[in-house]
C-alpha cells in the first residue's frame, strides 16, 4: 500500500468525538470498548476541559471543577469506569466540604445522622421546619439519584429515548414528577423557612451545584444537589482532570487515537446532509458519526454555514450563563495556621439578594480548593495547589475586556476580596503566598476556548430542566452532543452522564449501517436520527 492510500486509511474512522474533557472521555472510552473505531480530538494539551490542569513553578493546578463526585462504589462515574475496566484513583473525603456561612460553621457529612445533627446544631431557629424540609430533599433525591444511575433521556426526542427512560421508572418518581413545576424556594416556603442564613447556605449550594438560587432552581434537582454529598465526595489524586486522562487511555488501548493539541476546524455533512466528518490542520477525518463535547455554541461555529435553522435557533434560545473568576496560589503549609480541608465554601448573606450586589462588594459565593499532602503531584513539598472560584457575570467580564486599563483595575479589586475571604477559612493564607495568578471568562475563553468564556452549564430552572432540557440529539444525522450545555447539566456526574448518552446513542447510529469500502457508509435504517 502507497503512503498516500495509508495516509488516507487512517483518516477514516467510526466516530470523531471533539474534546477531551470529561464528557468526551467518557463518549470515546465507551465507544472504543464497544469496537469503534474512535478518533478523540482536543486543541490543549491537557486533556480535562473545565477540569482540566496547568503547572506552572512547580505546581499543578485544577482550571476549574475540582470536587469529585459519583467515585465510590456504586457511584455513577464509577460505574462507568468500572464498564470500560478501570478503577479511579481518589481520596474519600468526610466531611466533604466545610462551609462558612457568614459567622457559622457547617461541615457536609456523608452520614445521614451527623448531617442532621450538624443542620440543627448550625440553624437552631428553625431546626424543626429544616429538619422537615430536608425529609422531603432526602425523598426527592433517593428518587433522582435511582433514576440518574439508569441514565435516563431527557427530553423524550425519540423512541429509543422513551425505551431508556423507562428503565429507569419507579413508584418514587411520582413524588419528582409532582415537583417539576416547583421550585426549591417554593418548597422552602411550604415549610415557613424564612432564616436567612438557611437560606443564604441552600443559595450558595445550588448556585454551585444548579447553577440557580433556591427560587429558580426545579426542586426535583435541586433536592439532588444538596442532597449529593450523602453518597460521598472525592478528591481525586492529580486532579478531576486525570478522570478524562484515564478514559482517554482506555480509547488508546483499544485501537482508538487521541490527538492532544489538536483543534477541529469544522463539522462536515455530505451531499445529504448527513455527517461527513471532521476537519482538522491533518486534513479531513472522515466519520459517519461526531460526537460533540464542546459547548453548543461551539458546535453550531464549526458547522458553520452547514448548521441548520434549527441548531441555530437552539443556540440563540440558550438561557444565560455564568462565568468564573479564579484565583490560582502556592502556598507554604508551614504558614496556615491549621491544617487545610481539601474543600471549603465561603457562603455571604447577600448570596440570597443578588440586587444587593455592588460592584465592589465582597463575592457572595466562593469556593476554595486546596491539595492535600498526599498527592505531590500538585505542589512542591511542604506546599499547596490551591483553587479558589466565584462566579461572575460573564457579559460583563467580557465587555470590560475592551478596555484594557478597566479590567485591570476590576481584576485587581476582586483578586483583592477573594484574598480576604480566604483567609477566613486558611488564616494564614496571605503570608504563605509564593505564588498568585488570576483568571476571568475572558481568561476561559482564551484557553478553553468556551464561546463567551462560560463555564458551569445551563441553570437548572423549571423552564430549562429535565423535560425542558436541551437534549443531546440534533437535527444532523450521525451529530450528537455531550457536555454541560446538554441533559442532565454540569459538574463530574452530568458530564460522565451527557457522554454516557451521546456514546450509546451513536453506537445505535453505527449500528444501524453498513460500512462500505474506503469510508463510505450506505444507511440501512435511520432511526437513530434526531427529530
Amino acid at each position: 500500500m502507497s503512503a498516500e492510500r495509508r495516509s488516507a486509511a487512517a483518516q477514516v474512522y467510526d466516530a470523531v468525538v471533539i474534546g477531551a474533557g470529561l464528557a468526551g472521555a467518557t463518549a470515546g472510552a465507551l465507544l472504543a470498548n464497544a469496537g469503534r473505531r474512535v478518533l478523540v480530538l482536543e486543541r490543549d494539551v491537557h486533556p480535562g476541559g473545565c477540569a482540566a490542569s496547568f503547572e506552572e513553578d512547580g505546581y499543578r493546578f485544577a482550571v476549574g471543577a475540582t470536587v469529585g463526585m459519583g467515585l465510590e462504589p456504586g457511584g455513577l462515574v464509577r460505574g462507568v469506569f468500572e464498564r470500560v475496566g478501570r478503577v479511579p484513583r481518589y481520596l474519600d473525603v468526610d466531611p466533604a466540604i466545610r462551609v462558612l456561612v457568614d459567622d457559622r460553621v457547617i461541615d457536609l457529612h456523608r452520614d445521614r445522622h451527623a448531617w442532621r445533627s450538624a443542620l440543627a446544631a448550625t440553624f437552631p431557629a428553625q431546626a424543626d421546619a429544616v429538619g422537615r424540609f430536608w425529609g422531603e430533599v432526602e425523598r426527592l433525591a433517593t428518587a433522582m439519584r435511582r433514576a440518574a444511575g439508569r441514565f435516563p433521556v431527557l427530553p423524550l426526542r425519540h423512541p429509543a429515548d422513551v425505551i431508556d427512560s423507562a428503565r429507569a421508572a419507579h413508584p418514587s418518581l411520582l413524588a419528582v414528577v409532582a415537583n417539576l413545576g416547583r421550585s426549591v424556594g417554593d418548597r422552602l416556603n411550604a415549610y415557613g423557612i424564612d432564616d436567612p442564613h438557611v437560606r443564604a447556605f441552600i443559595d450558595g449550594q445550588l448556585l454551585d451545584a444548579m447553577q440557580c438560587r433556591a427560587d429558580a432552581c426545579v426542586a426535583p434537582n435541586g433536592a439532588l444537589a444538596l442532597d449529593v454529598y450523602r453518597s460521598g465526595a472525592q478528591y481525586v489524586l492529580g486532579g478531576l482532570g486525570s478522570l478524562a486522562e484515564e478514559l482517554l487511555d482506555v480509547v488508546s488501548a483499544r485501537g482508538g487515537t487521541v490527538r492532544l493539541g489538536t483543534a477541529a476546524r469544522a463539522i462536515v455533512r455530505d451531499d445529504h446532509g448527513r455527517i461527513a466528518g471532521v476537519t482538522t490542520r491533518h486534513g479531513v477525518v472522515r466519520a459517519p458519526v461526531v460526537v460533540s463535547a464542546v459547548p453548543l455554541r461551539n458546535t453550531v461555529a464549526l458547522l458553520g454555514e452547514a448548521a441548520t435553522e434549527r441548531l441555530q435557533r437552539r443556540d440563540a434560545d440558550q438561557p444565560r450563563m455564568w462565568g468564573a473568576f479564579t484565583l490560582y496560589a502556592g502556598v507554604a503549609a508551614a504558614a496556615l495556621r491549621e491544617a487545610p480541608r481539601p474543600f471549603q465554601q465561603v457562603t455571604d448573606l447577600t448570596v440570597s439578594n443578588p440586587e444587593a450586589h455592588a460592584s465592589d462588594a465582597p463575592p457572595a459565593n466562593l469556593l476554595v480548593s486546596v491539595s492535600p499532602a498526599a498527592d505531590r503531584s500538585r505542589a512542591p513539598a511542604g506546599h499547596h495547589a490551591v483553587t479558589v472560584s466565584t462566579h461572575v457575570d460573564a457579559e460583563r467580564w467580557m465587555s470590560l475586556a475592551d478596555d484594557s486599563v478597566a479590567y485591570e483595575a476590576a481584576k485587581h479589586a476582586l483578586e483583592g476580596r477573594l484574598l480576604e475571604q480566604v483567609e477566613r477559612v486558611l488564616p494564614g493564607f496571605r503570608d504563605g503566598l509564593g505564588y498568585l495568578r488570576s483568571g476571568t471568562p475572558r481568561t476561559f475563553k482564551r484557553y478553553t476556548r468556551r464561546a463567551d468564556g462560560t463555564v458551569g452549564g445551563f441553570p437548572q430552572t423549571i423552564g430549562h430542566a429535565n423535560f425542558a432540557a436541551p437534549s443531546h440529539r440534533t437535527d444532523v444525522p450521525g451529530l450528537f452532543l455531550a457536555g454541560d450545555t446538554v441533559f442532565p447539566g454540569q459538574g463530574a456526574l452530568g458530564a460522565t452522564s451527557s457522554g454516557f448518552i451521546a456514546a450509546r446513542s451513536a453506537e445505535r447510529r453505527l449500528r444501524s449501517s453498513t460500512v462500505l469500502a474506503r469510508g463510505h457508509h450506505r444507511f440501512v435504517e435511520t432511526q437513530e436520527v434526531a427529530a
